[in-house]
């Protein structure tokens, strides 16, 4: 892969950011704000909706699925902001000693083997191929 397209999935990584803190952001007040004791609907919602309008805009401007390198490239940034945001909730945690580093440990390799799949199918070409435009006969 050369350096601009690295550069263009840089762009595409921080897309994604832009789009999934706001929404996880906005379902924790909702969440909040009407008492839920579960976030999981919300998170997977929140990836799915992240990962498919980074998908459409990425299609949209270059007419095309992900290359194999530009695939990878935006399934690692993605599952990384992912999992770095999961780290949020738990710094308090940490802070005030109700949760070790080993349990959260396993549990961001249990949810990012899943998150990691989802994303995987979410950008895979069965999914951003529907995007992509059909060629005038």
């Amino acid at each position: 892969m050369t350096d601009g397209a690295r550069i263009s999935m840089a762009r595409y990584v921080g897309l994604f950011a832009l789009i999934y803190i706001p929404l996880m952001i906005l379902a924790a007040i909702v969440l909040n704000l009407i008492e839920s004791k579960s976030s999981q609907g919300a998170n997977v919602g929140c990836l799915a909706a992240a990962s498919l309008g980074t998908a459409y805009l990425f299609v949209k401007k270059h007419r095309r699925p992900f290359l194999k390198g530009e695939y990878w490239t935006i399934l690692a940034g993605s599952l990384a902001v992912d999992l770095l945001w999961q780290l949020v909730p738990a710094i308090p945690l940490f802070l005030a000693g109700k949760m070790t580093v080993a349990a959260y440990s396993i549990a961001v390799l249990f949810v990012g083997t899943l998150h990691g799949l989802f994303l995987a199918f979410m950008y895979s070409s069965r999914m951003v191929g529907k995007y992509v435009p059909k060629a005038a006969p």
